[in-house]
């Protein structure tokens, strides 16, 4: 497996597309995380989607953010799509709008 550096690389210069980065990753949580049990969710679809709209705009020729094709993990505090975020079993408000801040960082750089 690739370091996060090395992947964005390989992605940039077309040795690697977002898919075939995104599949390694689901292909080794799949196989390791019954074991380790790192995750509550896997959102398969979402990143493969993802990871697609990445290798589109890659042939297109635009220009691509510097974390592309790189799989990053999101604690499971950190409120995606509408989910609800419990920090010490009570609701935190301010947390999705934090983890939306945050998320579209990493997509977008």
């Amino acid at each position: 497996m690739k370091t996060a550096f090395e992947t964005a690389k390989a992605v940039s210069a077309g040795e690697l597309t977002a898919r075939q980065s995104v599949s390694a990753a689901l292909a080794e949580i799949a196989k390791r995380d019954g074991q380790i049990d790192a995750f509550l969710e896997v959102f398969e679809k979402a990143a493969l989607a993802q990871a697609d709209a990445i290798d589109a705009r890659k042939k297109e020729g635009k220009k691509l953010g510097r974390l592309a094709g790189v799989c990053v993990a999101i604690k499971d505090n950190m409120a995606q799509s509408g989910d609800v975020v419990l920090v010490m079993g009570a609701r935190d408000p301010n947390l999705p709008e934090f983890a939306k801040q945050i998320l579209g960082t990493i997509k977008t750089k």
